[in-house]
C-alpha cells in the first residue's frame, strides 16, 4: 500500500526492513509459539478490520481507520494473491489497484529479508490512540498513532517505529462499509526509552520472549 509504514525502517545491513506488512513465508522466520495463527475477532482478514458498519458514523470511521492502520499485523501470514485481494477489499475502486500493487511489491522485499533470520521473528503492530479529524459523510479523515516492534535475529536488531497514520475514508453505500481512499504517514510522536535503557541484542530479546504468544493471534 502507498502507506509504507515500516519502510521507514529500511533494511540496512543488520538493522532492517520495514514494510506495510504481510506474507506467510513458505519458510517463515518462526513467529514465537505461533506458526500460522488464527486471528482473534476483529484483527485478521481484510473484512474484519473494522471497515463494515450499518451506517456511516464517526465511531465506525475511527474503527475502520484503526483496523486499516494495524492490518499488517496479520497480513504477515498472507500470500501475494491474498494480499492483493485483501487490499482491493478495503480500498476504493480508484485507489485499490495501485495500493494493492505497491503492497505486494513491498511484501516481496520483506519476505526475502525475513527468510534470512536465524531465529524467531517478532512483528507487532499496535494502535495507541486515534482521532477523528473530520466526519462529513460520505467521507471522513482519521489519525491513528501506531507503534511497530520488529526483531529478526541476523536480519533486524530489536527496534520500535512510532508513527501517525492518517487515513482518508469514503463510505461505500452499496457495500455498507468504509473504504480507504488515501493514506499518509508521519513519524512520531516518539517517546524516549525510560531511563535511557539501552536496546537489547536480538538473541537476548528472543530468549526473554520464549513461550510468549502474540496477543491477537491465538487460535
Amino acid at each position: 500500500m502507498s502507506r509504507r509504514r515500516v519502510l521507514g525502517l529500511a533494511l540496512i545491513g543488520a538493522v532492517v526492513i520495514g514494510c506495510f506488512v504481510t506474507v506467510r513465508l513458505d519458510s517463515p522466520p518462526r513467529e514465537p509459539s505461533v506458526s500460522n495463527p488464527t486471528p482473534a475477532a476483529g484483527v485478521g482478514s481484510a473484512r474484519s478490520t473494522g471497515m463494515a458498519a450499518s451506517a456511516p458514523s464517526a465511531g465506525s470511521a475511527r474503527d475502520a481507520a484503526v483496523g486499516f492502520a494495524t492490518a499488517s499485523q496479520n497480513w504477515l501470514y498472507l500470500s501475494d494473491s491474498e494480499i492483493d485481494q485483501a487490499v482491493l477489499a478495503i480500498a476504493t475502486p480508484g485507489t485499490g489497484p495501485h495500493l494493492a500493487a505497491q503492497t505486494v511489491a513491498d511484501m516481496s522485499a520483506a519476505r526475502q529479508s525475513l527468510r534470512a533470520a536465524s531465529g524467531p521473528a517478532w512483528w507487532l503492530v499496535r494502535p495507541l490512540a486515534a482521532k477523528v479529524d473530520s466526519f462529513e459523510p460520505p467521507t471522513a479523515r482519521v489519525e491513528v498513532w501506531v507503534v511497530t516492534v520488529l526483531c529478526a535475529p541476523g536480519v533486524a536488531a530489536p527496534q520500535a517505529h512510532w508513527e501517525t497514520v492518517t487515513a482518508d475514508l469514503a463510505w461505500a453505500v452499496a457495500a455498507a462499509r468504509w473504504e480507504v481512499a488515501s493514506v499518509t504517514e508521519n513519524p512520531g510522536p516518539t517517546p524516549q526509552t525510560s531511563n535511557q535503557e539501552p536496546a537489547w541484542a536480538a538473541d537476548a530479546f528472543d530468549s526473554a520472549l520464549v513461550g510468549f504468544q502474540r496477543i491477537g493471534s491465538e487460535a
